[in-house]
């Protein structure tokens, strides 16, 4: 039977450090100002024909450019750099708006985050050209320089400095259940990219989790590891709470300093579990005639007809949590057909919707339908 959290009953939960250092700093986002594509208007152009250099490269043409000029071991290196990139620019962060970036509507469209990424990514693709292309050192370091001097401005505008005040911060009601019972948090669409898993399902997705049982058995037990330590301590690090929640960053952060608030030490262990129950849902493609179709399927599966994925469709089918709505009208969302798991939230007033699952069934995967399973439905919201 699953715990229910008293946590749930506020749907206006907040974390709150009382008085912050004065060199603690929290970041925060905002619709870009149409003056800055006007204050940098140059310079963004300048960038766009940069990137367009920068796709013309290849690795042949990095080695040529480069041999007998520079130790083998340096060209190694860069090469390897510009491979580095080039993973990063298939992933979903690097964003096809890039190529218009000097665009107002493309610009105003996007947030300051992803203008501070797009300035930082284009640093190191004019240090490779620098380099590539000798001959024009000095027209690219002008370019890094102005670029350096962008991407510092902007970065100041997005954080605000705190001084000896209390910092609050709002719990979003983005609740699940992992498979185990844990409450999870993904701190919503905006949440930092490991709390909302979308580096890992980027990782997984892009096959830099490769088709391998010995490295998503590594994976598994690595965050399985950290969840009972995490849990046996009572405590985290301050470099888990900026790994895993990121909600304010420290100028200077002491990794051996431990944070004991509960709510805090409660959200990273779902965060940590969710992980090892997402990578343990896609090793059970292994078991599969062939990965990468199983793998395509199951983001097919759960993504809109623009192909965006839908990340509570891929929890909940496929993965196995459940959605858990709290406040109002009290819901639980999943494909867990096991009642007694909810007899405690059934006691909180809580209705049980269930979803048709998504399984590895016969070395395939399949969409099981429940829709016939009338029984089931009314045994869940008995």
């Amino acid at each position: 039977m699953f715990k229910y959290y008293n946590i749930l009953d506020n749907s206006n939960n907040k974390i709150v450090f009382e008085n912050a250092d004065k060199n603690d700093y929290i970041n925060i986002t905002y619709d870009l100002p149409i003056e800055v594509v006007f204050k940098y208007e140059e310079l963004l152009k300048e960038l766009r024909t940069i990137l367009h250099t920068f796709d013309m490269l290849t690795e042949e043409t990095i080695y040529n450019s480069l041999i007998g000029k520079t130790k083998l071991n340096d060209i190694l290196d860069l090469m390897n750099y510009y491979n580095t990139i080039n993973l990063h620019r298939n992933d979903d962060s690097f964003n096809d708006n890039y190529y218009f970036v000097d665009d107002i509507n493309t610009l105003s469209s996007m947030s300051n985050h992803t203008f501070e990424c797009y300035l930082d990514d284009m640093l190191a693709i004019i240090k490779i050209l620098a380099q590539v292309f000798s001959s024009s050192y000095d027209y690219y370091k002008k370019v890094y320089d102005e670029t350096k001097q962008a991407y510092e401005e902007i970065r100041m505008k997005n954080k605000i400095v705190l001084s000896d005040k209390d910092l609050i911060i709002d719990i979003p009601n983005a609740w699940y259940l992992t498979r185990n019972g844990t409450l999870y948090n993904s701190m919503g669409e905006n949440g930092h990219k490991e709390s909302n898993l979308e580096y890992p399902i980027m990782d997984i997705r892009k096959g830099f989790i490769y088709p391998d049982k010995e490295l998503y058995n590594s994976m598994i037990e690595k965050y399985h590891e950290e969840f009972d330590d995490v849990k046996e301590k009572g405590y985290i690090t301050d470099s888990q709470f900026v790994d895993y929640l990121n909600l304010y960053v420290r100028k200077h952060t002491v990794y051996k300093d431990r944070i004991y608030h509960k709510m805090i030490v409660d959200l990273t262990l779902g965060i940590i579990k969710a992980h090892e129950d997402l990578y343990r849902a896609f090793k059970r493609l292994l078991e599969t005639d062939v990965y990468e179709k199983s793998l395509n399927k199951i983001f097919k599966l759960t993504s809109d007809s623009n192909g965006k994925l839908l990340l509570d469709d891929l929890l909940i089918r496929f993965v196995g949590m459940s959605k858990v709505k709290a406040g109002g009208f009290p819901f639980i969302c999943t494909s867990n057909t096991y009642e007694r798991d909810f007899q405690e939230y059934k006691d909180h007033g809580y209705k049980i919707d269930l979803v048709d699952p998504i399984d590895v069934l016969n070395g395939e995967v399949k969409e099981i339908n429940l829709d016939g399973h009338k029984l089931i439905k009314k045994l869940l919201n008995k």
